[in-house]
């Protein structure tokens, strides 16, 4: 493996061939790492990261104070950016009780520094724990591309509250560093504590590079826009599946055009999911517009898999079914059921990464589903975020949302589903 420090390096600035199967992806969920990881393992992908905010000063929800804030603030305040006037907190959040105040503290984006530095050294936490994955899969490290675009401000955000984030980042942790990180998760809000994280998460990065054989952390991702400049050699030839913002898919097709699309999300009926509509178009609401509008003008296959496809459907995961699906990866079984812990959710899982890749390649499942064709637009909720909606349009068009199906064809592909998410 020693080999790989060298290829990777070398690799940094530059990409040598055009990839026909790229995935985008948000690196923080198991649902978005495990689709990577089958994508890269089976089809030589190539995968885009999209920036993913982190505060470590900020301390996660408690379990055990989770119904409480739900009860008193409501699961949208829950939820949602909290931002401050002139620094001056809202009076909701002056009159909670001490014991939840010290959740409610302002969001901070990528504009101050310590927020930089903390998404800088979560991003690459994250890659290395895709390519730990890839590499107990039997992936040679080598083979693997990992692209990252440079951060834009006005497009790299948060889409929930820090405080609502889950510890996605300490799913690889050793035994003695999680030991370090429930020290350092002790402290309340504050530098003390995000001292303390960056330590165990520096120590991650060491010890794991040691054993993938990589020079540093540093020679993990290749610049996204090497990745634009050797497809430019091959337009309109790669098939894209996008898991998180639109931010570099949209900036990829409009410089380098795609033959087909499929995005995680979309609903006909949103309510179902946390904010009313997908995060992923929430966090660069300019991007989601602007890909599905260039997509009908250029005439390039764009299909949405919608939420509502797994979610509260006969498409959901049980534990057996899940640790089925990743029986060559312990690491991935671990992650799921840390992330099911943390998000406070009991029952099944959520597999929408994996369920997308296998969508789009298989029509047996497609057939399974209600595909509509639709016209996209976008409205404001009642706080001004904009919204991607989906109306039916009798007439054909390159904008397609699959829907969930009926419960006896769905029933009867679950299993094609299964093997087609198997890891």
């Amino acid at each position: 493996m020693q080999g790989a420090a060298l290829i990777l390096h070398n690799h940094r600035h530059y990409a040598k061939h055009s990839a026909n199967f790229i995935v985008f992806v948000d690196p923080s969920s198991p649902d978005t790492l495990s689709m990577a990881a089958k994508a890269i393992v089976a089809r030589g992908a190539a995968c885009v990261m999209s920036w993913s905010v982190a505060d470590f000063r900020v301390p996660a929800y408690e379990p055990s104070d989770w119904q409480t804030i739900k009860d008193i603030v409501g699961l949208q305040r829950a939820i949602k950016l909290l931002y401050f006037n002139d620094s001056v907190a809202p009076s909701w959040v002056t009159s909670l009780p001490m014991s939840l105040k010290r959740y409610f503290h302002e969001d901070a984006e990528l504009d101050e520094d310590s927020v930089m530095e903390d998404t800088l050294l979560h991003m690459d936490v994250c890659a290395l724990q895709l390519l730990s994955i890839t590499a107990e899969l039997g992936r040679n490290i080598d083979d693997v591309k990992l692209y990252r675009d440079g951060i834009n401000l006005d497009t790299a955000q948060a889409t929930f509250r820090h405080a609502f984030r889950v510890p996605n980042y300490t799913y690889g942790f050793n035994t003695a560093e999680q030991q370090e990180y429930d020290k350092a998760a002790a402290h309340p809000f504050g530098e003390e504590r995000r001292s303390a994280i960056h330590a165990v998460c520096k120590e991650y990065v060491r010890r794991t590079v040691g054993e993938l054989g990589i020079e540093d952390a540093s020679a993990v991702f290749t610049p996204f826009s090497s990745l634009i400049q050797a497809n430019l050699m091959a337009p309109n030839t790669s098939e894209l599946i996008v898991c998180g913002p639109l931010t570099e898919a949209n900036q990829f097709v409009r410089l380098v055009g795609a033959r087909e699309i499929f995005v995680q999300g979309g609903s006909l009926n949103p309510k179902g999911t946390l904010l009313g509509h997908t995060s992923n178009f929430q966090a660069d609401p300019a991007a989601a517009s602007a890909l599905t509008i260039y997509a009908a003008v250029r005439r390039i296959a764009l299909s949405f898999v919608g939420t509502g496809v797994i979610k509260n459907s006969v498409w959901e995961i049980r534990d057996a079914e899940m640790r089925q699906v990743f029986q060559w990866s312990e690491i991935l079984q671990t992650f799921y059921r840390r992330y099911q812990q943390d998000l406070r959710v009991k029952g099944d899982y959520h597999l929408f990464g994996l369920a997308t890749l296998a969508v789009s390649t298989n029509p047996q499942l497609q057939q399974a589903l209600l595909m509509s064709t639709v016209r996209t637009s976008f409205t404001q909720d009642e706080d001004g975020t904009p919204i991607l909606g989906f109306e039916v349009q009798q007439e054909p068009t390159v904008v397609g949302l699959y829907n969930c199906g009926t419960a006896d064809k769905m029933m009867a592909t679950r299993s094609t589903l299964l093997e087609m998410m198997r890891i």
